[in-house]
């Protein structure tokens, strides 16, 4: 079986809305099949460009996990 790996880009923001995104993700996961082997936490980092989000909100600086 091969592993992958997935990086993600939240936006800052509340603990809570972080800890419901990583159980959904999670979630998706094990009901296609897949294993959830943990996270990684790489911090608060500048984004190399600035994203919109769906409310128009430039956001320059993500949570990589």
């Amino acid at each position: 079986m091969p592993l992958y790996e997935l990086v993600m880009i939240c936006r800052m923001g509340e603990s809570t809305a972080l800890s419901q995104m990583l159980k959904m993700v999670s979630t998706t996961i094990l009901s296609e099949g897949g294993v959830v082997r943990g996270y990684t936490n790489l911090g608060d980092r500048v984004l190399p460009k600035n994203i919109k989000s769906f409310d128009s909100v430039s956001h320059g600086v993500g949570r990589w996990i």
